[in-house]
């Protein structure tokens, strides 16, 4: 084997370390090279991101506007449609009174011969009068008659000071207002509150400034309580009080409204109810009616 002198060796080392740090030099670069590269990706991915999610953006802006406009026309066709289906209920809740005053007329001339009264008309009368009594003034009448058959007699309930609510076969209409309210205290006599809710509602829709809208609400108030709906009760005996306190259908419609809270099994706001009625019309026979029922309750 041959030896290198000990003069040989520094020259030697020169030569391996000029070999090798060349290529270390050369490594460092590619790798500063791939980060910057790497790194400008990411940036580029960055920008690509934020303008695709502008670009939904602005599409899904364009599409909501497109989209109301197309909406614009419709709406506002079916609101005029609306309108005029409107105007056309209310014509022919007009015609309708029309023709049932037509009617009446008819049948008041022929019986214009006869001035006496019938049994029919006595006992037509006689109705009247029970149903203010049983729905007006919540009397029982049922109830009363079975005790009078087993016992003395009840004591008789006050008279209402307006009298008996009109009837169609006593009192004829002279105008379509007056027809058309008939036709809905018809209904409510047999029984068809439904019915008569709906008519008495396009009587005060159609004449709001009559003097039987109070006596109207009222009624769509006791449809409401007859059919079990007494939430809805309440708040149209409200109407009455609110907007027509001079209203001969005043003191029924507190009346009524106290004794609904009860039914609906609230007390307390039913006897403050009743209480005022009491406080304000001690001698009224509402007031009387709501005596005996805080009594008996």
């Amino acid at each position: 084997m041959r030896r290198f002198s000990s003069a040989a060796w520094p020259v030697l080392c020169i030569c391996i370390c000029a070999l090798i740090a060349p290529a270390g030099c050369a490594s460092k670069k590619d790798v500063e090279s791939i980060q910057y590269q790497t790194h400008r990706d990411r940036q580029e991915s960055r920008k690509l991101f934020k303008q695709l999610e502008e670009d939904l953006v602005q599409t899904q802006d364009k599409l909501k506007q497109e989209i109301e406009k197309s909406k614009a026309p419709v709406q506002q066709k079916q609101a005029n449609i609306w309108a005029e289906m409107e105007n056309l209920r209310l014509q022919v809740a007009k015609i309708q009174g029309e023709l049932e005053a037509v009617k009446m007329r008819l049948a008041e001339r022929s019986r214009a011969q006869n001035a006496t009264m019938t049994m029919q008309e006595a006992g037509e009368r006689i109705k009247a009068m029970e149903l203010v009594l049983e729905h007006q003034f919540d009397v029982d009448l049922k109830a009363a008659r079975q005790k009078a058959a087993a016992g003395p007699a009840a004591p008789a309930v006050e008279q209402p000071e307006q009298g008996p609510e009109p009837d169609a076969s006593a009192e004829q209409p002279q105008d379509p207002a007056k027809a058309l309210y008939d036709k809905a205290y018809a209904r409510f006599k047999q029984g068809k509150y439904d019915d008569a809710r709906r008519f008495w509602a396009e009587f005060v829709k159609a004449f709001p400034q009559n003097d039987l809208t109070p006596n109207a609400l009222f009624w769509q108030g006791e449809c409401f309580y007859q059919s079990g709906e007494y939430g809805k009760a309440v708040l149209t005996y409200q109407e009455v009080i609110e907007k027509h306190p001079k209203s001969s259908k005043y003191r029924p419609a507190l009346l009524k409204q106290g004794i609904a809270f009860y039914r609906m099994g609230k007390n307390k706001p039913g006897q403050v109810i009743l209480q005022k009625l009491i406080d304000g019309f001690p001698s009224s026979a509402e007031a009387a009616r709501a005596k005996k029922f805080i009594e008996e309750n």
